[in-house]
Order: C-alpha cells, then structure tokens, then sequence
C-alpha cells in the first residue's frame, strides 16, 4: 500500500514538472531594461506585420500600441534608465497597455459549443482566432 501511495505521489510531482518548460503566462513585451525592450518590441513590431502572430490587430490599437512603444523609448532614451519613480510607471502603464491589447489579439483558440442541424447532439468546435476574423472579414467583403 505504501509502494502504491509513493508510487501515486513521484507520478503526480513527475507530471507536475513535465510542463513547466512551457511560456504560458509570458508577456508579449518586456520593458524592464532598455535591451529587453529593445528586442521584445522589434518582435512585437514584425509580428505585427501581415502573416504574424499580431497581424488581427485593428488600426486603432495598432497606432495606440505603436504609441505606447515610442513613449517607451522616449523614456529610455532621456533617462538611460527607470531611475525616478514616474518613468517606472510611464513605462508599466505602456507595457501593460500594450500586452493587454496584444493577448487579445494572438493566436488564441476559440471554441463553441453548438447542436448540429438535424440532430440533438452538441458538438464543441474550435478554430483559431486569426481563422475565425479571417473568414468573417472576407465574407464581409464579398
């Protein structure tokens, strides 16, 4: 019985640490040194870009994360650094105005759960984010 319950307990830790590799939780940008913003935005941009991970993003959140993105570097660039306590929350405000608008724009799924015509059987279907807005705009422009 104990072999059983040591057995249970090693399976549960070892499942545990399987995933832990994943990026789950990891924001889009990182503003907290000059350099990871620096690359974290470059990213940001070009996956902003037709094809890219961002490329749903509308133009109005588009010119107001491109926005937040200069202020950022208009911060760095004057300061060399988060020395006082209003650039360190100019920049927070920026980064957490950009990663919101960015994880509601990624490459999510969307799934829903409907009844099948003819039948009383749900069916959960699931599509990705970028596929769903992709077919609805293009239907909207037909």
């Amino acid at each position: 019985m104990k072999t059983l319950i040591a057995a249970a307990v090693i399976t549960i830790g070892l499942a545990g640490t399987a995933g832990a590799h994943e990026p789950y939780g990891e924001k889009p940008l990182d503003a907290n040194t000059a350099q990871t913003f620096q690359s974290s935005a470059a990213g940001v941009r070009s996956e902003m870009r037709p094809g890219g991970r961002y490329a749903f993003v509308n133009p109005a959140e588009r010119a107001r994360i491109d926005a937040a993105l200069t202020d950022i570097d208009k911060v760095y660039a004057e300061h060399g650094g988060l020395d006082g306590q209003d650039a360190k929350v100019r920049v927070y405000n920026d980064q957490e105005l950009v990663n919101a608008i960015l994880e509601r724009r990624d490459e999510r799924t969307i799934c829903s759960n409907q009844v099948a015509t003819g039948s009383l059987v749900r069916v959960t279907k699931c599509a990705a984010y970028a596929h769903e807005f992709g077919t609805r705009d293009a239907s909207l422009r037909d």
